[in-house]
């Protein structure tokens, strides 16, 4: 069995207009993005090991960033990569992250 890298990012950058939790944080989607970008072409991560949690709008995009949504992309990790995971990159950005 190979063992693979896989990254989890979560980028907040836009919180819900009623919130009263933070503005927005402009550039979280960008910098998780160019994150994502280094550790795939230094270790060749394919984009299905990749799980990219975002409040905004992102090619890779495969959840939201609310605890629900984010909790199920770390049950995705944990169900499709248990036992095969060599290396977990994990990017987290926005206000309190």
């Amino acid at each position: 069995m190979t063992l693979r890298p896989c990254i989890l990012v979560v980028a907040v950058e836009n919180y819900p207009q009623d919130s009263v939790v933070a503005s927005p944080l402009r550039g979280t989607i960008e910098n998780a993005s160019k994150f994502v970008e280094t550790v795939r072409s230094q270790l060749s991560v394919p984009d299905e090991n990749i799980l990219f949690c975002s409040s905004g709008d992102h090619p890779l995009k495969t959840h939201s960033t609310c605890r629900p949504e984010v909790q199920a992309a770390i049950e995705v990790l944990l169900e499709r990569f248990a036992n095969q995971v060599g290396q977990l990159f994990v990017y987290l950005t926005g206000h309190g992250l």
